[in-house]
């Protein structure tokens, strides 16, 4: 039976998972993009990377307590696959 997760990277944002892989550790990896405001201007769009361990808490070993965010670095949500040895 699939089971279903959400993560929400800030209380402001839209997120949205393209791509899910476990690495040899068993940790979970999603990537995929975030929209967010900073202020009242528009929206700042990023890829978003987020590390999961193996209980679905955030991995505080990668990027900033589990999640990394490439500003400007394209959209995310257009890919859809991931190398199976993310690490």
């Amino acid at each position: 039976m699939a089971r279903k997760a959400g993560v929400q990277l800030a209380s402001n944002s839209s997120d949205t998972a393209s791509a899910v892989g476990v690495d040899a550790s068993g940790r979970i990896v999603v990537a995929g993009g975030s929209s967010y405001y900073q202020a009242a201007s528009s929206p700042v769009n990023a890829m978003a990377v987020v590390r999961l361990l193996a209980d679905g808490s955030f991995d505080p070993a990668f990027g900033n307590g589990g999640a990394v965010l490439l500003i400007d670095a394209g959209d995310a949500r257009r890919s859809s696959s991931m190398p199976s040895s993310a690490s």
